[in-house]
């Protein structure tokens, strides 16, 4: 593939695997094998000095910016956009919006997992139950390392 960068022309972005197709991750960022259809829940995204890492969940702030999610509060817990699932360097990411999730590690089969009051970005299977915390279920765990992406309507607690 054509370099985005002057020191790399030309970079391999390997071979995939059966059934995968290459697909374009945006506008100067090489593309990437994917399943058929999971591209049409993934978005590629360029922001200057990001901060974010793989597994994060994220909203889009007032000022358009994605950051970390977080539901000790209606303002971090407002907006979520998904799942980040790729870091291609500092300046760009792709996040997940829908479908199978595949970035996850420790879950345990059938629970619903919620955003996390405690830990920005975070998620867990325990339902917040303090006031002024926000209840947001996000997914629903399929393998120990895969869940159905499927956010529901938040909740307040008063």
């Amino acid at each position: 593939c054509g370099g985005t960068t002057a020191t790399n022309p030309f970079q391999n972005v390997g071979t995939g695997v059966v059934g995968e197709v290459l697909t374009s991750s945006g506008p100067g960022i090489l593309p990437q094998w994917l399943s058929p259809g999971a591209a049409s829940f993934n978005n590629a995204v360029h922001q200057v000095g990001h901060g974010l890492a793989v597994g994060n969940i994220i909203r889009i702030n007032n000022a358009g910016n994605y950051v970390t999610a977080q539901a000790n509060n209606v303002a971090n817990a407002t907006s979520v956009v998904g799942i980040v699932v790729e870091i291609i360097d500092a300046d760009n990411f792709v996040y997940q919006f829908g479908g199978i999730v595949t970035v996850l590690n420790a879950l345990t089969v059938g629970d619903p997992y919620f955003l996390n009051p405690a830990v920005a970005g975070g998620y867990t299977s325990t339902v917040p139950t303090t006031p002024g915390e926000v209840v947001l279920p996000l997914f629903f765990a399929l393998t120990a390392i895969e869940a159905l992406w499927q956010p529901a309507s938040a909740t307040l607690l008063a």
